[in-house]
C-alpha cells in the first residue's frame, strides 16, 4: 500500500522551525539598541531647546561682564549725595558705611565710619558696627582693637563680648583661652537671649562644661538689685 504524503502546507510548517535562541537574543539586542539610540537623541533635543529657552551662564562676553553694574549702586549713589549735602548728620554716614560694608567695599566704608566716630567717638552702637565690618574682612587687630573701645564704653554689650569671641576663635591659631572669657561674659550678661544661648553653645563646644550665670547675673537691659535700691 502506498505511504501518504504530507500536503504542501505540511511541508512549508516543516520547514520552517521557530526561532533559535540567538535570533531571539540578536532581536532583543536591536530592539533595546533602538530605544536606547531614541532615549539619547530625544535627550539631545531637549537640551538643545532649554538651552536657546533659557541661555547658558557661559554666554556672557567679556563686554557683558564690563558692563556689569552692581544693582546697589543706585542707592549708593544716592546716599553718597545724602551725606555729601550734610556731612554732619551722623545716622547718614552710617548708613552709608555700612551699605558700602555689606556691598563688599570695606576700604571705601572705614573713612565713612571714621568720619562718624570722630563727630561722636562714645557711639558704642557705631564703633560695634565699625568692629564687625573689620573683622568680617579679616583685619583682626583692626577689629580687636575697635571691640576692646566697644566694651570699654558699654562693659555689658553683649554683642561685642560675643563678637569679639567669635573673632578670638577663628584667629590663626586660635585664642581659645580669650574666647572662651568672652563667651563666658556674653553669656552671664543675658542668658535668654539668642546671642547668650549661641554663646553657651560655643562654651559647650570648646569643651566647657555646660555654663550656667553666675547668681549675681543681670539679663540686659534690667537694672541690678542695688540700681533698683537707688
Amino acid at each position: 500500500m502506498p505511504r501518504s504524503r504530507p500536503s504542501s502546507s505540511a511541508r512549508k510548517a516543516a520547514k520552517t522551525p521557530p526561532p533559535s535562541r540567538r535570533a531571539r537574543s540578536q532581536i532583543l539586542i536591536l530592539v533595546l539598541s533602538s530605544l536606547v539610540i531614541c532615549s539619547l537623541l530625544i535627550t539631545a533635543v531637549v537640551t538643545i531647546s532649554l538651552g536657546n529657552f533659557f541661555g547658558s551662564a557661559s554666554d556672557s562676553s567679556p563686554t557683558d561682564i564690563a558692563n556689569y553694574q552692581d544693582p546697589n549702586q543706585d542707592v549708593l549713589s544716592q546716599q553718597e549725595t545724602a551725606v555729601a549735602k550734610n556731612p554732619k548728620d551722623v545716622e547718614s554716614i552710617l548708613l552709608l558705611a555700612n551699605m558700602l560694608s555689606n556691598s563688599g567695599k570695606l576700604q571705601e566704608a572705614i573713612p565713612y565710619y571714621q568720619k562718624a566716630l570722630d563727630q561722636n567717638p562714645n557711639d558704642a552702637s557705631a564703633r560695634l558696627d565699625f568692629a564687625r565690618a573689620l573683622s568680617d574682612s579679616d583685619l583682626n587687630g583692626d577689629a580687636e582693637l575697635q571691640f576692646k573701645k566697644v566694651i570699654a564704653l558699654d562693659p555689658k554689650n553683649q554683642d561685642a563680648h560675643y563678637y569679639l569671641a567669635e573673632l578670638y576663635s577663628r584667629w590663626q591659631p586660635p585664642r581659645k583661652p580669650e574666647a572662651i572669657v568672652e563667651y563666658q561674659t556674653a553669656f552671664e550678661i543675658d542668658p535668654t537671649t539668642l546671642v547668650g544661648q549661641k554663646s553657651r553653645d560655643a562654651l559647650v563646644a570648646l569643651g566647657v562644661a555646660t555654663p550656667t550665670a553666675s547668681p549675681g547675673a543681670t539679663p540686659a537691659g534690667q537694672a541690678t538689685p542695688q540700681e533698683k535700691q537707688g
